[in-house]
């Protein structure tokens, strides 16, 4: 998981920058814990607590949470080493985010999540997640012939050292991520098989 904010879509980027700036200047320090999150990433996130050990701290499955859209961010305030990084003004915090333009999950009646803000959006989350159908990702069982493909032309930009072996594992997932960083694309870890395409052309 990202505490990036370059990987973040511009809009949700400079919002978070602006976060710093202001809770800063109102005397709330805060730092960044969590930026963008591919969807494999949230599936895990999603079953902790449920699953496998922890405390669950998601309801979102992968697709279902902005911030595998690079729409959301989560904070944590400025403390010194050994004290709570989670205990301090929230609500404080939760009118800059307001005042900013961005939603605050601390004003959710649901499952609230006070580190939360996310830029509103006229999609649905559903409607986002939707937007992924068909796109080779790790995690769902991709057609091997295709992942044979992208793994071979990102060995060919230099990106990929690992077998060719039609798995789309975090290997492949993280040089996925390093090209479309480069492209400064989304580095969402997934690729429309259309694209392999465009890549090929762009390597030849």
């Amino acid at each position: 998981m990202s505490r990036d904010v370059t990987d973040l879509l511009p809009a949700a980027r400079e919002l978070a920058e602006a976060m710093l700036v202001a809770t800063e200047q109102a005397g709330y320090p805060v730092f960044i814990t969590s930026t963008l999150r591919t969807f494999h990433e949230q599936d895990e996130l999603h079953a902790q607590g449920r699953t496998t050990s922890g405390s669950i701290v998601t309801n979102a499955r992968g697709g279902e949470s902005r911030h595998n859209h690079g729409l959301a961010f989560d904070v944590a305030f400025v403390r010194p080493a050994g004290e709570d990084i989670f205990d301090g003004p929230w609500d404080q915090i939760g009118a800059i985010g307001r005042d900013l333009g961005l939603e605050w999950g601390g004003d959710w009646t649901g499952f609230v999540d006070r580190p939360h803000f996310q830029v509103p959006s006229p999609y649905d989350v559903g409607v986002l997640k939707a937007a992924a159908t068909g796109r080779l990702r790790r995690g769902i069982g991709a057609a091997k012939a295709n992942v044979i493909q992208l793994q071979t032309l990102l060995r060919q930009a230099g990106l990929y050292g690992d077998r060719i072996d039609g798995d789309f594992g975090p290997i492949t997932e993280g040089a996925v991520q390093t090209l479309q960083r480069e492209a400064r694309l989304l580095p969402s870890g997934m690729v429309h098989p259309r694209e392999l395409e465009e890549l090929q052309r762009r390597l030849s």
